[in-house]
């Protein structure tokens, strides 16, 4: 019930500042989901950036004898299986740190609203003063 004795601007129901709240929650939701997304997204570029050099400086100085211009068939049996030992960190590292944003950005989330809350109980509180 709203009073007709307060200000036009105070007479607001409690499902419009419920729904303004939610609203505003919603936005930062989205937002923080597009600032993880776009962390992730550079995260990932360069561990592959890192993972392509390591592969090539490491699995060259291990397989490599003497550079020519035809690799023996023991160096490239060499390469394939250093470059799949990479393949296989980088996945589980790459997996390990994904899971990791995403529980960074879930308590986040947590935070703001849990900060969102108190301002709205804050709020009625004052209003009800």
């Amino acid at each position: 019930e709203t009073n007709p004795n307060e200000p036009w601007w105070r007479r607001s129901t409690d499902k419009e500042e419920n729904d303004i709240i939610n609203e505003n929650l919603d936005m930062n939701v989205s937002r923080q989901q597009e600032i993880v997304d776009g962390v992730r997204q550079q995260a990932t570029l360069r561990l592959l950036e890192t993972l392509v050099a390591k592969v090539t400086d490491q699995c060259f100085k291990a397989c490599i004898q003497e550079p020519t211009f035809q690799m023996k068939y023991s160096e490239k049996t060499c390469v394939y299986n250093c470059t799949d030992r990479y393949r296989e960190a980088y996945q589980m590292v790459s997996t390990s740190f994904m899971e990791h944003m995403e529980n960074m950005a879930d308590e986040e989330m947590a935070r703001e609203f849990a900060k969102q809350e108190k301002l709205r109980a804050a709020e009625e509180q004052n209003a009800t003063y």
